[in-house]
């Protein structure tokens, strides 16, 4: 690599823009040439980082092209560029050569431009693309084609390079089988992928629905997570030599400090060749310019119907990022050195990342950091070690490895995992730990202000174009909220300092609002502005704008303000984001309108991703009955998934002692306060130090039982301005949450709650007074200005199954009607068990991997986490009964008598499947009785929600499970196996319309058992889990057991 040269002694942008000048300089005396190619008018492109160069071949124009850094200040040893073509019609060859650039060894920008004037000159003459570095080819090369055979061991060729700890080849395809099954037995599957060059990818998945995660928490972290079954994967690549790890963590071959990290979700275990050559390679892509409203509609409209369908197919070899990847893969980089920290200080995860922190930050040498340190290093290894009660975390391979080389796959997945696990504890951006009061539900960022630029400026975290399109009005509420809460300055935390805006100064009458002692003039005029201090007056820069941070708090808030009015609707910008142009990528916002400064594009991202509790809009069947639709519902989510454990561990020494609360678990509460006080939606609702309203009956947080009461202006005041551009255009908010049901413990139970236990408080729903005005001059209108419907009595839902059971004693009202509250984690477990049922059970490993594996591909349940923090033992809640199971108390049907070698096989596989799940983990089925006929199962389904209706009959009837027979055709997989319930007795969906899928005879009615339904590309435990999960659908009704439920 050469570096040499007189700016040898530069380094960063400094070495890039002195050798771009210096490369102008050279081109203006005489063009570089070489092979009959001469680059000529040379210049620094529009963009930063960007050179334009003209290239010519017999003193014709050849080619333009636009040459693009990624990273300036890692030039010229670690950097990337992009090659472009600024001509059109160039031919395919040509157009793989500028692509391939980004593949080249880092070089100065001179070296860089002469290997591309080499491979094109040779790839123009060949009339095809030949890669850099390669003779063209002879003629007689063509018929020496390979026989077809494939050397395996080839594919993994030991490179020579200059050792740290040579390990010897033939050890090598031994190890990687040997880790692979190491990775298979803890649930994940792995994978490997030879790139060109003899480069491997290594691959190692897990399903995200099996995640030891709730679904709240996947749901606030990335909605996607969710939405569709997904992998969560891990690629390994820069490997050129499967990277064996000493137990110390000393690389056995110094290439592999080229490794690099990938981390995304796939449909199927590991991406396509193709899907992960375009992710471990840098290519680059075309920007949209100036392309009009009539042309963007015209592309959109002639590809609705491929998108539309890629939509529902997907590519089942897809490979797709989300908020969380980029912080994640920047977090696995400094994996090495991490674990041989851990094995050199013998410390923990949590010790070994602080030493590297704050060693790094601070340039000292580990051991003395650590010598001063020690103390803080222990203490975080000990408070991780007590997550295990509320998380459960992976398995520490470090100290569970006998082995003298590390499974380094399996480590770094396990590590990405933890992390992943964790990651609303540590900063998205420096990944150190966040020191705050309270416990953020989604990921976030310290108060350092390079990472609040970073986690802003460049688009960290969370996407507000995948928001926008996708939770419209969260986004529009979000924006309006912080609007209030600075035109009526009240913002006072968490300012958008540090993220180099550049603003006008706020403009009179919104720079008077407030009362302040100092005053100065605004540049420009003759205008005096009182200020909080006695700085002096912003400087305007030449663009006639100024610094934001430069200027006081109340001009920051007025600030604000006006760059939130530039803002379009957010259904505009949805509308703009969501256009599709063929071969672009999609609009961007700063696209949308070029009048609109910069500085408002990133006070929109403030305000959304400054909230780090998850807010989710309530669709018209989930709403909370009786409350006017002129409040809007919000789920509202605040806290980490140790606040809930900490709210359930609380709940439960509650119910230890107090029997009601076992019966009537928690109560609900309204707390209503100012709009301008809802301005960021960070900390939930915590005891302030001043009271607003005064602390009459007691200190702690106040909950009205009756929803009016919140709701009148004395709490939830309106604000005083509204964004003009709100679809939503909130009024006022009032939030409703679930408090652990034991009112003798509270400060004060009437008339108010009033708790200082803060553990025992979770937010749930947020509701919001819109401009919406009911009509209630029209006798007919159901709607109350009070915020309350005035039902009929018809209408009252006489079905309250899927809501949650309230303690009668302490009724939830709204006026004179009382409240019932949707089952919210029902249906989000309900969410959860359907993306387990779409696990694909035709997953199998490649040949390749198959080969690495030496043919044994079975897979263990995925389980990659120990089960921490969960409670009693799943094996512990139910018990098989014998007796209820004895063939004598009921009649079967005659057993099969005909089946193929096809079916016995898969039912054979299918059986295999189910043992280890039930010896894994007795959650959802077991295995009753086979008897001497493998066509035919007797299949147990218990443990039900306690809060479903069939779970209350099952109860009351002292039913144990749910026994079903299950019979398999000789045409199986191709046609469905039959089930039926044969006891206790359900009542029939069709003539009484009950639900559960039950018709009178006890046969399951469902698409997918029909004999052109899915049930080939399903396992039958997931089978098994979409019928427990029809059986627990309470809409439309739910299923309920017969009268005669023992006939």
């Amino acid at each position: 690599m050469q570096t040499k040269g007189k700016n040898a002694h530069l380094k960063g942008r400094k070495r890039f823009a002195a050798d771009l000048i210096g490369m102008v300089d050279e081109c203006t005396k005489t063009a570089i040439e070489a092979n009959g190619l001469q680059a000529k008018h040379v210049k620094a492109g529009d963009e930063e980082g960007s050179i334009e160069i003209k290239i010519f071949r017999d003193g014709k124009h050849f080619i333009a092209v636009n040459l693009l850094i990624d990273d300036t200040s890692s030039y010229p040893l670690d950097h990337t560029f992009l090659a472009f073509a600024l001509d059109a019609d160039i031919p395919p060859h040509l157009l793989k050569v500028l692509e391939s650039v980004s593949n080249l060894t880092p070089e100065p920008i001179v070296d860089t431009v002469k290997n591309l004037l080499v491979t094109l000159a040779i790839s123009f003459s060949e009339g095809k693309y030949i890669p850099e570095g390669s003779p063209p080819r002879e003629e007689h090369d063509d018929d020496a084609e390979s026989d077809g055979q494939v050397n395996y061991d080839d594919d993994f060729n030991f490179i020579d390079c200059e050792p740290t700890r040579l390990v010897a080849q033939s050890r090598f395809p031994t190890l990687l089988r040997d880790h692979f099954h190491e990775i298979i037995k803890v649930g994940c599957k792995p994978g490997v992928t030879r790139l060109a060059d003899n480069e491997l990818v290594l691959s190692v998945s897990h399903p995200v629905p099996s995640l030891p995660i709730s679904p709240r928490a996947l749901v606030a972290w990335d909605r996607r997570l969710l939405l569709s079954y997904h992998n969560l994967t891990l690629l390994i690549s820069g490997i050129h030599n499967y990277p064996l790890l000493d137990h110390d963590g000393v690389f056995a071959a110094s290439t592999m400090n080229q490794l690099k990290f990938h981390v995304g979700l796939s449909s199927r275990y590991k991406p396509s060749k193709e899907v992960i050559l375009d992710h471990v390679r840098n290519f680059g892509t075309t920007r949209v310019e100036n392309l009009n409203d009539s042309f963007m509609q015209a592309a959109t409209a002639a590809i609705d119907d491929q998108s539309a369908t890629l939509a529902v197919n997907g590519d089942p070899g897809r490979f797709e990022k989300f908020s969380l990847s980029s912080s994640l893969e920047s977090v696995l980089s400094n994996l090495v050195p991490i674990l041989q920290l851990r094995h050199r200080f013998q410390i923990g995860w949590a010790g070994a990342e602080i030493l590297y922190a704050g060693a790094t930050k601070y340039q000292q040498k580990y051991e003395y950091f650590f010598s001063f340190h020690e103390k803080d290093i222990r203490t975080a290894d000990q408070e991780e070690a007590q997550l295990y009660q509320t998380y459960s975390l992976p398995l520490d391979l470090l100290t569970s490895s006998t082995s003298s080389k590390l499974n380094l796959p399996l480590l770094a997945y396990s590590y990405l995992v933890r992390r992943f696990m964790l990651c609303s504890r540590y900063c998205l951006v420096c990944h150190s730990r966040i020191a705050t009061n309270f416990e953020a539900l989604k990921p976030y960022v310290c108060d350092a202000g390079l990472c609040t630029y970073q986690y802003y400026a460049l688009n960290i975290g969370t996407s507000i174009e995948y928001e926008i399109c996708n939770n419209p009005q969260v986004v529009d509420l979000l924006v309006s909220l912080a609007y209030v809460g600075a035109w009526e300055q009240q913002l006072s935390e968490s300012l958008p300092v540090g993220l180099s805006l550049r603003v006008p100064v706020p403009k009179p009458p919104l720079a008077l609002h407030g009362h302040y002692p100092h005053t100065y003039t605004i540049p420009g005029s003759n205008t005096e502005v009182k200020s909080e201090n006695a700085e002096k007056a912003p400087s305007l820069g030449s663009d006639g704008l100024c610094e934001f941070d430069e200027l006081p708090t109340p001009l920051m808030r007025a600030a604000i303000v006006e760059m939130i009015d530039m803002l379009p609707p957010i259904a505009d910008m949805k509308r703009h984001l969501e256009r599709r142009i063929p071969g672009h990528p999609r609009p961007q916002l700063r696209s949308m309108d070029e009048k609109i400064l910069p500085a408002a594009w990133l006070i929109l991202r403030w305000c959304v991703a400054s909230s780090t509790a998850h807010l989710e809009c309530v669709s018209e069947d989930e709403r909370i009955p009786t409350i006017s639709a002129q409040w809007r519902q919000f789920r509202f989510s605040v806290g980490a998934a140790a606040k809930e454990a900490r709210f359930q561990a609380a709940l439960a020494e509650v119910q230890s002692r107090n029997s009601n609360a076992r019966q009537y678990p928690t109560l609900y509460g309204f707390h209503g306060s100012s709009l301008k006080n809802w301005y960021i939606i960070r900390q939930g609702l915590l005891v302030k130090d001043t009271p607003v309203h005064g602390r009459s009956f007691g200190n702690g947080v106040y909950f009205a039982k009756d929803g009016g009461v919140s709701m009148n202006d004395g709490y939830a005041q309106s604000g005083q301005s509204c964004w003009r551009n709100s679809e939503i255009k909130p009024r006022s908010c009032v939030a409703l949450a679930e408090l652990v049901n034991s009112p003798t413990e509270y400060t004060s139970s009437a008339p108010y709650y009033v708790i200082e236990q803060v553990d025992w408080i979770l937010c749930r729903y947020l509701l919001v007074r819109t401009d919406y005005e009911p009509n209630v001059s029209n006798p007919q209108s159901p709607l109350k200005a009070d915020g309350v419907i005035a039902h009929h009595e018809n209408e009252t839902p006489a079905d309250t199954s899927g809501f949650v059971r309230l303690d009668p004693s302490q009724p939830l009202t709204m006026g004179t009607r009382k409240l019932l509250i949707p089952e919210q984690s029902h249906k989000l477990q309900m969410l959860l068990d359907t993306r387990k049922a779409e696990q694909p059970t035709h997953d199998d490993f490649d040949e390749e991997d198959s080969k690495v594996l030496g043919g044994d591909t079975s897979v263990a349940p995925p389980q990659l986490a120990e089960e921490h923090g969960r409670g009693v033992d799943a094996k512990q809640q139910w018990h098989h009964d014998e007796a209820w199971c004895d063939p004598d108390t009921y009649q079967l049907l005659p057993p099969p008598t005909e089946s193929t070698p096809q079916a016995s096989l898969a039912v054979n596989r299918e059986l295999r499947v189910m043992l280890r799940e039930q010896e894994k983990a007795m959650r959802n089925n077991g295995l009753a009785e086979l008897g001497d006929n493998v066509f035919r199962w007797m299949v147990e389904l218990h443990s039900f929600d306690a809060s479903l209706p069939v779970a209350q009959d099952m109860v009351r009837r002292d039913v144990p499970s749910i026994l079903f027979e299950i019979r398999f055709p000789p045409t199986f997989p191709i046609q469905p196996p039959f089930f039926r319930i044969i006891k206790p007795r359900f009542l029939p969906f069709i003539l009484v319309r009950r639900g559960g899928h039950v018709t009178g005879g006890g046969s399951i009615c469902m698409d997918l058992l029909v004999s052109d339904g899915k049930a080939s590309q399903y396992v039958l435990s997931a089978i098994l889990l979409q019928v427990k999960l029809a059986i627990s659908n309470p809409d439309p009704r739910p299923a309920r057991l017969a009268a005669d439920w023992n006939r």
